[in-house]
This record gives structure tokens, sequence and C-alpha cells, in this order.
């Protein structure tokens, strides 16, 4: 109780001879209007006054002592005695130090925004029927979001564009990527994964999802830009084994079965050692609602600064909704959200439904196979479908060759850049993908990884 009768952070000399520098100083109203809103005035008249000053200003009115009491009798604003009290705001003007108070009152906001999310919280938490999830991710999202409206800044479009040209000609200096490479034939569609943007891996059962997801985390890994997987389906252990028979080149099944030789035991131990050295986080959570992906996300973000972020997989996650469409919507949103608050790439993996199956001829999935929502299709900024024809029992292409262990990457959505199909070689052993090349076409299940 006494915490509640504290007065809150305030300024008010700093308020007053910000308003009294305004009207001695020409310069000072474009200086505080472009710093300053009307929130961040705690006492009363003072703010009163600000808004008059405002109105002479966007006005185009000269702004004086004389002015701004004939702008507030106008009003009804103006009392007897407040007068001399105009008159003393402009004793107090410094215009040398206009910009230095207004940061000073922005933070005063700042602090009593805090205070104030900070007595919701505590309500909240006290209610025995409120959601203990949604209390955290509300409490998260004040602390992120309570000075969000001091973030933004005007920007003059030839700045804008002297930027992005600087940008460009160090990427053509440096051959540096947009995005976080995979090393994989995708990057020359996508321009590598991007911060702030939502991706969507997309495909029905068995078609090595998951084992793309691992792919690309480690090749991302590798080149020290560390990753987290939320896993809600598969444990880190099962994961874990999966990574290594990748890096090792081990079978999987081998790898379960702990049926190695000598060779294959080296191997193993080899890529354990590679791998411990990775910056790779699971997180195998099997029950996740959307405020809790958010909550998860920022975590792993503070803690361990990750550069990008997996999700296995998009269906799992649950939310409120009156339907399941609305659920996955709502997923669906928070993931780009996500993804534009921390400024990662978020890639989800996501089910087909079963249309795919239903459907005759090739069986290439496509935008409306996306199951349960088409506010995935709307959310992610990029698409992409595995597609296996060998799994639907074709053999070979249209030009005669074999499709065994080719998979087709089917990017159909791409908000800023190309759509197309990229092939890459999928290993089933060891569930392990690499770029097509020539010469995969004439490998086998039974040769050696490559």
């Amino acid at each position: 109780m006494n915490q509640l009768k504290r007065i809150p952070p305030q300024a008010v000399e700093i308020e007053e001879s910000i308003l009294g520098t305004m009207l001695v100083d020409r310069q000072s109203p474009t200086i505080v209007f472009g710093m300053l809103s009307e929130d961040d005035f705690y006492t009363p008249y003072n703010l009163i006054i600000f808004k008059c000053i405002f109105s002479l200003y966007e006005n185009n009115n000269p702004i004086d002592l004389l002015t701004l009491e004939n702008e507030l009798k106008k009003n009804g604003q103006l009392n007897e005695g407040q007068s001399t009290f105009l008159s003393d705001l402009t004793k107090l003007a410094a215009p040398g130090s206009i910009e230095y108070y207004c940061q000073i009152l922005i933070e005063k906001k700042i602090k009593r925004n805090l205070i104030k999310e900070a007595n919701e919280i505590l309500e909240k938490c006290y209610d025995n029927s409120s959601d203990t999830y949604d209390v955290l991710d509300q409490a998260q999202e004040a602390v992120f979001n309570v000075n969000s409206n001091q973030d933004g800044t005007t920007h003059d479009i030839h700045d804008t564009i002297m930027n992005v040209v600087e940008s460009i000609s160090e990427r053509m200096k440096t051959q540096k990527s947009i995005g976080i490479k995979s090393g994989l034939n995708i990057d020359y569609v996508t321009n590598g994964f991007q911060n702030g943007k939502f991706y969507v891996i997309a495909a029905r059962p068995s078609m090595g999802k998951t084992a793309l997801a691992l792919e690309i985390m480690r090749r991302m890994a590798r080149e020290k830009q560390d990753t987290a997987i939320l896993s809600l389906e598969t444990s880190p252990e099962s994961l874990g084994f999966r990574l290594l028979s990748q890096v090792s080149g081990v079978e999987s099944e081998k790898l379960l079965n702990a049926s190695l030789n000598d060779d294959e035991l080296q191997r193993m131990l080899n890529g354990a050692a590679e791998l411990s050295q990775y910056g790779i986080y699971i997180d195998d959570t099997l029950t996740m609602t959307d405020s809790q992906l958010r909550a998860k996300a920022r975590v792993l973000k503070q803690k361990y600064n990750i550069k990008a972020l997996f999700i296995d997989y998009l269906q799992l996650l649950l939310s409120k909704g009156n339907n399941r469409e609305q659920e996955i919507a709502k997923v669906s949103r928070m993931c780009k959200v996500v993804a534009k608050e921390l400024d990662i790439p978020v890639i989800a993996l996501a089910q087909l439904s079963r249309a795919v199956e239903q459907r005759g001829g090739d069986k290439r999935p496509q935008l409306s196979d996306l199951r349960d929502s088409g506010q995935i299709e709307q959310d992610a900024d990029v698409v992409m479908f595995l597609y296996r024809p060998e799994y639907y029992g074709i053999n070979t292409t249209e030009s005669g060759d074999s499709t065994a262990r080719m998979c087709e990457v089917i990017i159909s959505k791409n908000k800023d850049g190309a759509i197309g199909t990229k092939l890459l070689e999928f290993d089933k052993k060891r569930l392990k993908f690499n770029n097509w090349t020539t010469e995969s076409k004439l490998l086998n299940d039974d040769l050696a990884p490559f």
C-alpha cells in the first residue's frame, strides 16, 4: 500500500522549462514536437499549455506569451493568476538544453508506463481465474513494448537510398547474402533466410521436413549462426541421433541399434565432437500455446542470442479460437510477430492436408493444400513445399532420369523475390540433404554418404 501511494516519476520543473523555452526560442517548438507527445507531460496544466502551443504551431501562428494567453482565454483555460505563471515560465527557458530536457521527460514517462503495466500484471497474478501463460506473455510484452513509440525514426528518402546502395555495394565486395545462407540451392531463390521474415516448409508426412530443418540448422550453426528449434513432436535425443547421422555419415539405423564397426564408431565420435561445438538449442515442450511461443522465443533470443528459430511443427501449437482454423490463424500470426519483434527468421514446418493424396496426377503440393488455414499462406513471407517423386512411385523424370534420392523444393510464395523449384538430394538412410548435381542421379542408396 505504501508503494501505491508513491508519487509517479515526474520532472515538473523540466516540463516548465521546456514550455518556457518554446515561448522565447523560435527553433525549440520544432525540436520539442519532434520528440515529445502529450503523454510525456505529467502535470495537467502543463499539458494544457503544451497542447495550446501545439495548436499555434500547427496553424502557423506566432508562438509567444501573448498568443499563448489569447489561445488559453479562447479555450476558457486561463484563470486569474495564471498569467503570472505563464510569464514565470519564460524565466526558466534553456534553449541550449532543450533536447536533453525532452529526453528526461521521455524517461520519466517510460517509468510511469512500466509502473502502470506492472500494477496490471500484479492484479492479474492475484486473479486465480487468469491464465498463467497469458499473464507471462503480457508481462514480457509490456517490457518489450513500453518504449516502442520511442524507437521509430523518420527517414529521409535520400539517406534511405544511400544506405541501400551502400549495402548492395558491400555485399558485392564480400559476396555476402542479405540473409543467413543454408548452403543449399534454395538460397538462389530466397537469398538466404532473412531477419524479420516468416518461412514455412510444408509437406506430407515422411517427405523429410524435420531432416531438412536440421540440415539447415546444422549448416547455419557451422557458420557460427546460433539457432534454436521448438520441437513439439520429437525428443532432443531423437534429434541428436539425426544430427549425428548427418554429420558422421553413419546410417541413422546403425546409430539407433548401436551396431557400429570400428570405422563407423570413429566417425560417430568425430561427428559428436563437431556437433558439441555448435550453437544449437532444443526446446522439447510438448504442448505450447501461441503466447508461450512468444515467451520462449524471447528467452532464447535474450539468453543465447539466436539468429534463427525453427518450429516443428506449426499445427501442434495451441491457441484459443472458435474453431481449428481460427486457432491456426492466431499461431501463424504469432510466428510473424516473433520474426519481426526479434528481427530473426522464423522457419516453421507445416503439415499438408490429405487433399494431396486424393488428387490425381503427380500429386505435387500447392498453396491450397496448407492444412487448417489459409492464414498461413497470408502471413508467411516464403512458402516452400517438399516433394519426392519416388515416394509416389514416380521413378523417372520426363527426361528419363532416375528420381531416386531426388527431392524437389517448390517455392510457391516468395514475397520479395522469385518463385521456382530447386532440386536437392535426400539420403534417407542418413536423413541428410545436399544439393542435386549431375552426379546425383548416378547414386543409389547403397553407395557411401556424400
